[in-house]
């Protein structure tokens, strides 16, 4: 398996890793606006994923699906820790603003490092995808944290899990 295969089978692991966790937490989260950017980020992580992994079949590499080893264990973290969260949804929405940053980075890192055009090409064009999904959540987050919605209502000051 050669560089290139290795990071793009990193990157799957981790949009496979994150689409489970937001799946899971699609069922937790009351506000409709988060969980309707999750369910978005689920189908955006899930044919980033698919394209990439067809990449790597096309290099002839083998790819697997099943996400990281760790994978696992940092989404029963973070459930964890949205669960004793005192706002269950900002909790979910800051760990979503992170994970999209942290697949942003890799998306670029990737994208700067891969000699094969066509490759950087298809990592440039989902990094644009990742960034909107990465701003939509930040703008949301940063409603919640004012306490205002799109039409300007409070949100209740303690959300928690259903």
């Amino acid at each position: 398996m050669n560089r290139e295969s290795i990071l793009v089978q990193r990157l799957v692991r981790t949009l496979d890793d994150s689409r489970s966790l937001y799946e899971k937490a699609v069922r937790k989260v009351v506000h409709p606006h988060l969980r309707d950017l999750l369910e978005c980020t689920i189908g955006a992580h899930w044919l980033i994923a698919d394209d990439l992994a067809r990449h790597i079949g096309e290099a002839g590499d083998e790819v697997t699906r099943q996400g990281s080893r760790l994978g696992p264990l940092r989404n029963f973290l973070t459930r964890r820790s949205a669960r004793i969260s005192l706002d269950t949804d900002m909790a979910y929405a800051n760990f979503a603003a992170k994970r999209e940053a942290d697949i942003l980075r890799g998306l670029h890192e990737a994208a700067s490092s891969v000699r094969h055009a066509r490759l950087r090409d298809r990592l440039r064009m989902h990094c644009r995808k990742i960034e909107r999904v990465s701003t939509g959540i930040s703008r949301l987050r940063t409603k919640m944290q004012l306490g205002t919605g799109p039409a300007g209502l409070a949100f209740p000051r303690r959300v928690t899990a259903r």
